[in-house]
């Protein structure tokens, strides 16, 4: 009788971990820098986010995110003229604006990460205490990070810059004093 339990027990930790090994094969997660997103539509898009980290000095340390419905939540962290949570709205014209630039960026097929500069001669250079700007966007049940810490495209820059504006945090992120 035992060895009848024993024998249960070795069969039950097989097939668990034979769902666990099933478990493990490659499918498109939610932040899956491999999936190619060709239309930015409005039908599809879920989220935008933006983040932008400290420094060592006062840089402005928030995240802002805008939802379908034009919901924009807005949370300050440090150096921030407002503190912790706020809500807006933002206009669908807005979302699609933003869209526009996400699609012109081709946002998707962005590197997930943008550290450094490299010249001609494959020399690379950086800039030490920047703070970065990490932009997320979901769109059809697929996602892609991009953080921005030196270097990434002139197009980018813009983008992070028009989710600032559009999502109307400008009073909210001042520097506080």
């Amino acid at each position: 009788m035992y060895s009848e339990s024993k024998e249960s027990q070795a069969l039950a930790f097989l097939v668990l971990f034979l769902l666990v090994l099933a478990g493990c094969g490659r499918e498109a997660s939610p932040l899956d820098p491999e999936i190619s997103i060709t239309e930015y539509s409005l039908a599809d898009f879920e989220l935008l986010t933006l983040e932008r980290t400290g420094c060592y000095g006062f840089c402005p340390t928030y995240q802002v995110t805008v939802y379908v419905d034009g919901l924009v939540v807005y949370q300050g962290y440090e150096n921030v003229s407002v503190l912790g949570e706020r809500r807006g709205q933002i206009d669908k014209a807005g979302i699609e604006e933003l869209l526009a630039l996400c699609a012109e960026l081709d946002f998707f097929g962005l590197a997930a990460e943008y550290r450094y500069i490299e010249d001609e001669e494959g020399s690379r250079r950086t800039v030490a205490d920047q703070p970065s700007r990490i932009t997320t966007l979901r769109l059809g049940g697929h996602g892609h990070q991009v953080e921005n810490y030196f270097g990434g495209p002139e197009a980018l820059r813009a983008l992070e810059d028009r989710i600032d504006d559009l999502s109307g945090v400008a009073e909210w992120k001042k520097r506080r004093e």
